[in-house]
Parts: C-alpha cells; sequence; structure tokens
C-alpha cells in the first residue's frame, strides 16, 4: 500500500472524527443481523440446536454474510442474499450457536424521514429535542452502524450530510456508485442521487437551521399522536408532531449572540433542555424547549427561571425574548372525580335552597314555632304538648293551666278558675315522724277554724238542685241562699 494514500487515509479519518465531534451524530436503528439475538424469536437460542430457522420470513430478503451451520430451515418463499466474499457452509458436525436461532420476521422496513427510527447519539433521552430535528440535518453524520445488514430504508427524496459512516468505513460521494447491496438496502436507485454527502458543517455561531427538503407533514405522518398528557393546555412548538407539557422560550439573537453559550448556561437545570436556530415563517429565531420526561412542573418553574436571566443578562446577546407555557400538573382521573364532586354538591346546593324557599312560603310555615322547636334553655310555652300534668299560677285572674296550653289560651275560663288554697301558707315540716309530733299536728288541725273552699262543690250542688225540680219550676242557679 503507498505510503502516501496511507496518511491520506488516516487524514480522512482524523477530519472525520473531528466533525463527529461538533455535529450532531444520528444512528439508524433498524437491524437485520441475523446473528443478533435481538432478531431471534424470543430473544434467545430455541431448545433444538439443528440448524438455522427461517421459516418466520415467508417474503423477506434476508442478507447474509460468513455462515456455518447443519442446516437451513427455509420459509416458503423468501430471498437469500450473500454479501460480497461471504460464504455458506452447511456442516453436520458445526456446533455454531446459529444452528440453536430462529430468526423472527425481518420484512420491517422504515422511512429515512421517520424520526423514531433514528438515535441521537449522547442524546436520545432527551425528550426536549422537536421530532423535525431527530431525523438527519443537512450538516449532520449519519451512521449504519450494521452496514449492510441494516433494515431496509427508503429515501425518497434528495438529503444532504455531513459524513456517512457505513458499518466500519465512513462513504464518500463516489462510493455510492454501482453498488447493488447499498441501492438494495435503500430501496432506492441510483442512491448516489438522493444521498449527497457534502462534508460540510454549520460554521454560524448563532446556529444553522436544521433543513433537508422534507415536506413537514412527512416525519409526522409516522410519529404516534395518542400519547397521554397530564397537563392542561399543552402547547407545540415549532418543530415538534405533537403537543407537549412545558415551555418554550423564543428569541431573537443580537450580534454577539452565541448558541453554544446558550447550550452551556441550560445544562445545570434538571428539566430536559434543546436550544436551536429554527424558522418561524420565513423568520430565523432561537428556540429553547425545557421539558420532562414524567411532567411534575418543574420545566415550568425553570423555564420562568431561565426566561428572567435572558432579560437581565445583557452578555447572552439575546432581545425580544418571549415564553409559551403549557398548564399546571394534573392526573386525569382526578379532575374527573373533582368535577363530579363540584357538580353533584352544586346540585345539592340548590336542591336545598329550593327547599327553604319552598319552606318559607308554605301555609304550614305559618303555624311553626321554630324558636320553641330550638329552645334548648327554657320550656316552651305552646308548643310543647303535655296532657297529663298541671300547675297553678296565683297571679290575678288566672287559675289552673294545662301545660300545653298558654296563659292567654287556659282550656278554662276566668270564671271557672279557682285560686290554690295552700299558696302562701307554710307546711308542717315532715322531718320527724315521732307519735309526739304527729299528735300535736292532729291537735292543731282538730283546733284549726281554716276552712276550704271547694269550687267545684257549688257547682255539684247546682247539679243535683236542677235534677230534683220539677218540670216548670224556676231553680236559683245562684246557689244563694234567701
Amino acid at each position: 500500500m503507498d505510503i502516501t494514500a496511507k496518511y491520506v487515509t488516516i487524514g480522512i479519518l482524523v477530519f472525520n472524527f473531528a466533525n463527529f465531534g461538533k455535529t450532531s451524530v444520528k444512528i439508524w436503528k433498524g437491524d437485520h443481523d441475523i446473528h443478533s439475538p435481538s432478531n431471534w424469536v424470543g430473544g434467545k437460542a430455541k431448545n433444538s440446536c439443528d440448524g438455522l430457522d427461517l421459516t418466520e420470513n415467508d417474503n423477506a430478503d434476508i442478507l447474509i454474510d460468513n455462515l456455518s451451520v447443519k442446516q437451513i430451515i427455509l420459509p416458503h418463499d423468501a430471498i437469500l442474499s450473500l454479501i460480497e466474499g461471504a460464504y455458506i457452509e452447511l456442516n453436520e458436525q458445526s456446533t455454531d450457536v446459529m444452528n440453536c436461532a430462529r430468526i423472527k420476521h425481518l420484512i420491517e422496513m422504515h422511512i429515512w424521514s421517520e424520526p423514531e427510527a433514528w438515535i441521537i447519539q449522547d442524546d436520545d433521552e432527551n425528550v426536549a429535542i422537536p421530532h423535525w430535528e431527530r431525523i438527519p440535518c443537512k450538516y449532520d453524520d449519519v451512521v449504519y452502524p450494521k452496514g449492510y445488514k441494516s433494515a431496509l430504508s427508503f429515501v425518497w427524496t434528495n438529503v444532504e450530510l455531513n459524513s456517512f459512516k457505513f458499518g466500519e468505513d465512513y462513504l464518500k460521494q463516489e462510493d455510492l456508485k454501482n453498488d447493488e447491496n447499498l441501492n438494495r438496502l435503500f430501496l432506492t436507485f441510483p442512491i448516489e442521487e438522493v444521498i449527497h454527502i457534502t462534508g460540510k458543517t454549520c460554521t454560524d455561531p448563532t446556529g444553522c437551521v436544521c433543513s433537508n427538503e422534507f415536506n413537514y407533514d412527512v416525519p409526522c405522518a409516522y410519529v404516534n399522536d395518542t400519547i397521554y398528557l397530564n397537563c392542561l393546555n399543552p402547547i407545540m412548538p415549532i418543530g415538534f408532531c405533537t403537543e407537549m407539557c412545558g415551555a418554550s422560550i423564543e428569541l431573537k439573537p443580537k450580534s454577539n449572540f452565541k448558541l453554544a453559550n446558550i447550550r452551556k448556561s441550560l445544562k445545570h437545570y434538571s428539566s430536559d433542555t434543546y436550544a436551536s436556530k429554527v424558522l418561524d415563517g420565513s423568520r430565523e429565531i432561537i428556540q429553547i424547549i425545557f421539558s420532562e420526561k414524567q411532567f411534575s412542573g418543574t420545566s415550568l418553574d425553570e423555564a420562568k427561571d431561565y426566561y428572567s436571566r435572558l432579560l437581565a443578562d445583557t452578555s447572552l446577546g439575546v432581545e425580544d425574548v418571549e415564553i409559551y407555557s403549557s398548564g399546571p400538573y394534573f392526573v386525569e382521573g382526578k379532575v374527573t372525580s373533582n368535577s363530579l364532586s363540584l357538580v353533584f354538591g352544586t346540585l345539592c346546593g340548590v336542591v336545598i335552597v329550593f327547599a327553604i324557599i319552598f319552606l318559607v312560603y308554605s301555609p304550614q310555615f305559618a303555624t311553626l314555632n321554630l324558636r320553641n322547636r330550638f329552645a334548648y334553655n327554657s320550656r316552651p310555652l305552646s308548643s310543647f304538648r303535655s296532657n297529663l300534668f298541671a300547675r297553678y299560677d296565683n297571679s290575678e285572674n288566672t287559675g289552673l293551666i294545662l301545660e300545653h296550653q298558654s296563659m292567654a289560651g287556659s282550656v278554662l275560663s276566668l270564671d271557672k278558675s279557682f285560686d290554690n288554697p295552700m299558696y302562701g301558707r307554710s307546711t308542717p315540716s315532715t322531718a320527724s315522724t315521732s307519735y309526739d309530733t304527729i299528735g300535736t299536728l292532729e291537735e292543731k288541725n282538730t283546733k284549726s277554724e281554716i276552712s276550704l273552699n271547694n269550687p267545684m262543690y257549688d257547682i255539684n250542688n247546682l247539679d243535683e238542685t236542677v235534677q230534683e225540680a220539677t218540670e216548670g219550676d224556676l231553680v236559683d242557679l245562684t246557689g244563694k241562699e234567701e
């Protein structure tokens, strides 16, 4: 090998690695390597090691490199392709692990513009990266780690790349010509007319717009838009195909603005962050995304903090700063439960209000004495009924009053009431029960001249007088003797 050519090759490799350090690296996920356990049924070897089993791959195009097995169990209809220089050996004595492999269906094909088909090196778990920027941009480095054993991909429009690593090799534009395996892999012919390896990197300190000739709707056609969002009023920043929880800051860069300084200042936040230059219509702006893998609202607080910093720190070289935030965190089940509780509580409140209004304006309400019903410290005068007891009242013009009657509404008329003869008189003590005391009391009672007037006595005598009178006689109802 010519020594000059050797150093040129080393120089190309160094150049590519240097570019990889400055640009974003997008790695193709698709893997059709039959030697990889991820492509075996169940992800593991089968129990019987009687040969390579391809029966799951009807109508598939399977690429095979060096292989030594007892036998190959073929599907009903499939295409087996050999990489240039590869071989297949059928050996009854083979102990290769591929004798224990049953290959799952490998007909899967991905579209180049499918965001989920790519891994972003060192940043793949970052949910703040827009869908549009997950596919290769014109200044990115593209890697097909499995080379020819990668999954089929379809490129339907022109794309530009900084570099293209295929397997262990870095391809140049001329390497794409007349390569049947590449044309087969990309389902495009000729491949050199759609993929352009330019070797160009972004040299603008304010950043470069990630773009290729894809229609904006194409990447979004392959994004799952049925994801659950646990925030109110989600937003959809530029480059996203679905709404998200979090915040977006948009700003206009000044002449002293550097995108690298913004990205460095974002590293101390716990939320996923991403800053890039995007197109807002025809206007280039800087967009900064704050998001979380499991949204809790932290990204909203951190975005507000960084927004305040952008306004205060003139060294960052920004102007026209605006922030767009989703609503706060919520759990759908709890919100539904709270809504139902609120509706039910409101309905109960309305029913109670109408019941009170009906009660107040009903005729029965006028006869109720609510004060007496709820008076616990005084005896009710009229509403509490007890027909078993009566009391005496010695006040003027008042006689026997039943407990359930008021003073004004006594069942006895004033004319038929009588005074309590014992009211105001002393009552003999009963503390002692000796015979002397009893005898003294009897003696006093014998000598007492007290007489008790029974008002009912005259009434009974009057009734007897009326009964004794004969028809036509005049009866004196006054009860007085002439």
